[in-house]
């Protein structure tokens, strides 16, 4: 067993408002300024406030892959495994109840899942298909509804639920139809229906990096964290807001990098580890805390900011030394939701900061799971 080694840093983030907010004039929007030169060593486990384990069910005919996006629903968790295209549907227990594996190009059936989002209002399951440019619903039982295919050249990357009507489709600069050159386009589904559309662009873009999760829903406010942006906008019915933005200062990318025709993928990255950019910028937040996770040359960096206090840390880990990183995919409450293969959580129940905090809640030896055990979910908040 391979011990954690974390050489994580801790920096000052400035917080100021500059621009004020549509969404209440009597804030401003936050301007949150990163100085990632200035840096002091600290673990960041010891930011953790609180947390606790969930072990899902692992059978032989159940064997998640990788977890790419997990959801919450009431007493449900929707979970999406990339690696098999199965959708899975389990109690707040960690039981399964569902499990939809719709592969194919019929009705009611994916060739990819891109994304998956809950409608709130109907409570039904709705599956984004890129490929075959498609939206399919289904019932939490599993049971196909109906579907709806986009119009357009292409499909849109990442999709979510304003109301009962609208929706928001992250299009993510791949079209060259000047009718399209949009990153973000807010309908509803009726045939006809008018558009909104919002943040163009001139160059589309053909090879790119997107954040993890560019939607998603806070409360009753449907967040955007557009490509190659630093600055987190709130969709509303007939606009969109800066809800706050990040100043990187010289180490945000430039314009004229991005236009840039690169050859394949590995060209791009290569370009982008060696320059002084940052990038795969990915950002959640809950109702206290904002979570960031970026790579700045051979750093991976993680930042938290306490809302209420107003109080923002910094922390990175050199890839050399890289064992473990921190890296939430959803929300739930209050929590961060980390997935960890069962090798991670040995290694993380071995930390001393960790360690301690079971034995102060007498769970130290609460995770007995084998090699074959499916992630086990972490839910984290922060102090």
């Amino acid at each position: 067993m391979k011990n954690i080694v974390g050489i994580l840093i801790l920096i000052a983030v400035l917080i100021s408002c500059g621009s004020r907010s549509k969404l209440n004039e009597d804030k401003e929007a936050c301007v949150f300024k990163v100085e990632v030169e200035k840096a002091l060593p600290i673990d960041v486990k010891s930011e953790i406030d609180s947390f606790r384990f969930l072990i899902l069910e692992t059978s032989d005919s159940l064997q998640i892959g990788r977890i790419s996006k997990i959801l919450f629903h009431d007493d449900k968790m929707i979970i999406t495994d990339a690696i098999t295209n199965n959708l899975y549907i389990f109690n707040r227990n960690g039981k399964l109840l569902n499990k939809i594996s719709n592969i194919g190009n019929g009705p009611g059936e994916y060739v990819r899942i891109d994304d998956v989002i809950i409608d709130y209002v109907l409570k039904y399951i709705v599956v984004l298909d890129g490929i075959q440019k498609k939206m399919i619903t289904y019932s939490m039982a599993g049971k196909y509804i109906n579907e709806f295919t986009f119009q357009t050249e292409h499909a849109p990357m990442h999709f979510g639920q304003i109301n009962e009507d609208l929706y928001a489709f992250d299009y993510q600069r791949h079209s060259n139809d000047s009718l399209w050159k949009y990153n973000l386009v807010v309908s509803s589904l009726e045939t006809g229906s008018e558009k909104q559309k919002y943040l163009p662009y001139e160059v589309s873009l053909g090879v790119s990096f997107s954040p993890q999760t560019t939607l998603f829903k806070l409360e009753d406010t449907l967040v955007y964290i557009p490509q190659y942006s630093s600055i987190v906008y709130n969709i509303l019915n007939d606009r969109i807001d800066v809800r706050y933005s990040f100043d990187f200062e010289d180490k945000w990318i430039t314009d004229d990098f991005e236009k840039i025709k690169w050859n394949n993928a590995v060209d791009f990255m290569n370009a982008l580890e060696s320059s002084n950019f940052v990038y795969y910028f990915n950002l959640l937040e809950t109702k206290s805390h904002i979570y960031g996770r970026f790579n700045y040359k051979d750093k991976l960096c993680y930042l938290i900011i306490n809302k209420q206090a107003q109080i923002s840390k910094l922390f990175y880990d050199k890839k050399s030394d890289y064992r473990f990183s921190i890296s939430p995919i959803a929300v739930d409450g209050n929590e961060f939701v980390v997935p960890l293969e069962a090798y991670q959580i040995r290694d993380f129940v071995e930390e001393e900061t960790v360690k301690n905090k079971l034995k102060n809640n007498g769970i130290s030896d609460y995770l007995q799971v084998s090699e074959d055990s499916n992630p086990i979910l972490v839910f984290i908040t922060f102090k």
